[in-house]
Order: structure tokens, then C-alpha cells, then sequence
């Protein structure tokens, strides 16, 4: 690989795993990210995934003592369309930008062209601090929730 790629199964919280390994790609044509979409008993709408790019502080790298090594994600899409992504309510978008608390400045950047989001249950993008890190042209964001 190009880029180091950080991806750990962490120890369970709550009573929950908590596993934060993901894939990485490189997918060249015309590419559709749906949901499957499905409503719960209550006919409330469930977890749709969603595509999110992160930067983070990785502790694991970070003996007792040291400071922990940050690690910068980063996205090329171009002609791509996320449909149906998205939580209900939430500020966990169709496609969404993370980054922790203190980190102003960043080193890789970010490209979203010519791409669609659409029919999300909550923000169709959601994108904060990222301080022209991302170059976001051309796009069409429609029929979101939010």
C-alpha cells in the first residue's frame, strides 16, 4: 500500500464490540453506494451506513507518555453517487467528514467532483473543521431530511 492504513478490532464497550477496520479501494468507473433502506418493527427507519471519511489520534502508537500519532483520512470521489444513505436524525450523513478535537491543520486533501447524494434520512454531506482540506465542485445533494 501506498498510505499506511490503520484498522483495529477494539475491546468491547458496553456491551458492545467496536470494530473500526475498513476496506480501501481504488474503484475507477461510474459507482453506486446504496442502503438496503430497511424500516424496524415500528416502521422507524434503521441504520443506513454511510461513507465517512476520518482523521484520528492513534493511541496505539502512542506509548504511556508519548502523544499519539494522528492519522489523516482522506477521499478521492469523483462520479459517484450515495443514495439512501445516512441515521435518522443524526449528524451522521450520507457522506461525512470527522475530525477530533485540535487538529487545524492538514496535510492531505480531499476531492468530492461530479458526484450525487441523495434521499438521505438525515444531511445529505455533513462537513466541519475541515478548513479547505476538501475541494467540493460540481456535486448535486438532494432529497435529504436535513
Amino acid at each position: 500500500m501506498k498510505y499506511y492504513h490503520a484498522g483495529v478490532k477494539l475491546a468491547p464497550e458496553f456491551g458492545k464490540d467496536i470494530d473500526v477496520r475498513a476496506a480501501v479501494g481504488n474503484l475507477s468507473r461510474n459507482i453506486v453506494i446504496k442502503s438496503i433502506m430497511t424500516t424496524n418493527a415500528l416502521g422507524v427507519q434503521e441504520w443506513n451506513g454511510n461513507v465517512m471519511v476520518a482523521s484520528y489520534w492513534d493511541f496505539n502508537t502512542a506509548p504511556p507518555f508519548f502523544i499519539p500519532e494522528l492519522r489523516e483520512g482522506a477521499v478521492n470521489l469523483h462520479n459517484v453517487e450515495i443514495d439512501g444513505m445516512g441515521q435518522y436524525e443524526t449528524y451522521r450523513a450520507g457522506l461525512r467528514f470527522v475530525v477530533p478535537v485540535g487538529v487545524d491543520t492538514f496535510t492531505k486533501k480531499s476531492t468530492v467532483e461530479n458526484c450525487v447524494m441523495k434521499d438521505s434520512d438525515t444531511f445529505g454531506v455533513y462537513i466541519e473543521n475541515w478548513k479547505g482540506a476538501i475541494d467540493f465542485k460540481g456535486n448535486i445533494v438532494f432529497k435529504n431530511w436535513q
